[in-house]
């Protein structure tokens, strides 16, 4: 999709987390130019035209911007006040179909909020789990006052899209071509643009969740989708399919990657934050999905890690870490290890209980060859270092230890080969997590002291 910038503002950096978005370009100046009082007979025609609330405080602008736009175009406007008489000069223009879209947080936004009903926002703001406790508490208050019909929280900053019909349904946007393909009717969509890709909660008749849409188009995000299909894949044929989304749709859309899975409701809360014994259940099933013995050095986490550390110019420092890593040459490279198909991000917030049932979500950071393990210690430590409470480093190793003594115990593993399993978890999840790297820093300072 072509988006005309209508005037430089910090909302162009906004609407790329829009699904209906491909790519930014200026609005030309001369003939066919969006800028006001341009003498054009014909003017350019553009799928998107985005606005500031300044540009749009004029009707007559207003109106100029709708002559741009193509038969299904959108008029995107960012506004943080009079949103309500916003939408009224809208339909003097011309453009009927009005949708009004809570940016939160408001400095920062990420998490689009149809501000339609109370049923669709409550879908919005339960349908992601904070992974802090600030924003678990924020979330629930935001809940609460939506249900008692108080709006001016999420709306704070708001993005209000217009058109002369609905978006995605005539417009061949990327939300009429799910609806096609999924055969249901989409009537608003819930999205979150962050990272490397963009994710869509797909709400039908009565605001009832029909899946959850995944769009990429940079390699990482990629990357993510088809490694998160392919563990979808081999989860729906184990004896744990039940406990997974199944993928729905997998193809592509104008150079985006789409994935569509089915749709599992969140509690509204954060996870439970100790390894309970649903947890154990699930993690021992675990290590009979995909299940092999190799040599440490043959792992992909051992590539991954070994190239991170080779590629680091200057070299590092001495550290804890680089210390763990010469043990692990030295020692640990030819050691067989029990490894199976991980999640990767197995954390509370991507744990969710549907119908009494134990499901987990997002699995792009899934490996068909992760380590006996390192799953449930991910879970600890995220839960510690991004919740808390984080007391001391020697508290949360002896909480890792413990349960990966109990989860060994579990499977009949041999417990001689949790010192191994810790030294290279924590090497992983330094690669994979460089805000962390303070704390997993020392973390293996306790490691190598209790180690000897």
């Amino acid at each position: 999709m072509l988006l005309a910038v209508m005037h430089e503002s910090e909302a162009a950096d906004l609407l790329p987390g829009w699904p209906e978005v491909d790519r930014l370009v200026p609005a030309p100046a001369g003939e066919g130019s969006v800028t006001p009082g341009a003498s054009e007979p014909s003017p350019a025609r553009y799928d998107a035209v985005l606005a500031s609330e300044t540009y749009a405080a004029s009707d007559e602008r207003l109106r100029e911007a709708a002559a741009h736009l193509d038969t299904h175009g959108v008029m995107a406007i960012t506004c943080t006040t009079g949103r309500r008489r916003l939408e009224r000069r809208l339909r003097a223009a011309e453009l009927f179909q009005i949708d009004a879209y809570g940016l939160l947080p408001a400095a920062r936004p990420w998490l689009f909020v149809p501000l339609r009903t109370t049923a669709t926002r409550a879908h919005a703001l339960t349908c992601h789990t904070p992974s802090s406790l600030t924003s678990s508490l924020a979330a629930g208050v935001a809940r609460g006052m939506s249900r008692a019909g108080l709006v001016w929280p999420i709306a704070r900053r708001c993005l209000v899209l217009a058109t002369r019909s609905a978006v995605g349904h005539a417009g061949g946007g990327i939300v009429g071509d799910l609806a096609v393909r999924l055969e249901r009717e989409v009537k608003d969509v819930v999205v979150m643009g962050r990272d490397h890709r963009t994710i869509m909660l797909l709400l039908g008749t009565d605001a009832q969740p029909i899946g959850v849409a995944k769009l990429a188009g940079h390699d990482a995000g990629r990357e993510a989708l088809a490694r998160e299909a392919e563990a979808l894949r081999r989860m729906a044929c184990s004896p744990l399919a039940a406990h997974a989304p199944q993928v729905m749709f997998e193809g592509e859309f104008r150079g985006l990657a789409v994935q569509v899975q089915s749709y599992v409701p969140a509690q509204g809360r954060r996870g439970q934050q100790r390894p309970a014994r649903s947890h154990y259940e699930f993690l021992a099933s675990m290590t009979r999905v995909e299940p092999e013995r190799k040599p440490l050095e043959a792992t992909t986490a051992w590539r991954d890690v070994t190239g991170h550390f080779s590629d680091q110019r200057p070299a590092p420092a001495a550290s804890a870490m680089s210390t763990l890593l010469a043990r692990c040459r030295a020692a640990d490279r030819r050691r067989p290890i029990l490894c199976h198909r991980t999640h990767g991000d197995f954390t509370p917030w991507n744990i969710r209980t549907a119908n009494g049932r134990f499901m987990v979500i997002d699995w792009e950071e899934s490996e068909h060859d992760g380590m006996v393990g390192s799953d449930l210690l991910t879970f600890v430590f995220r839960q510690a270092a991004c919740v808390g409470p984080w007391r001391s480093a020697a508290e949360v190793m002896a909480r890792m230890d413990h349960a990966l003594l109990q989860l060994l115990s579990r499977i009949q593993y041999d417990p001689a080969q949790a010192p191994m399993i810790k030294r290279w978890w924590l090497l992983w999840e330094h690669l994979r997590q460089p805000t962390q790297r303070q704390r997993l820093e020392a973390l293996a300072q306790v490691c190598l002291q209790s180690q000897g």
